[in-house]
């Protein structure tokens, strides 16, 4: 048996994933918080990792992933 991975829907997926993290960004930074949890990327072809790494080059580095902790991301804001 083959299993086949659509492409496309894992692209659009991940995204969406990104452009949730940036829009929740903008929103703890009106709040004047710095700081936010995200869950982790689980059951996807993307790793959280990969998540991260795109925030990060979206928002030119203003928004970062410094650690993982406790079954979330942990993302700031500079």
């Amino acid at each position: 048996m083959k299993i086949k991975v659509n492409k496309e829907a894992s692209d659009k997926r991940f995204n969406e994933v990104v452009e949730e993290i940036i829009r929740t960004a903008e929103l703890t930074a009106q709040n004047g918080l710095d700081k936010f949890y995200y869950p982790l990327i689980r059951g996807e072809v993307f790793s959280s990792f990969e998540v991260c790494e795109k925030v990060e080059e979206l928002t030119e580095e203003t928004v970062y992933c410094p650690m993982f902790y406790d079954d979330s991301i942990i993302f700031r804001i500079r």
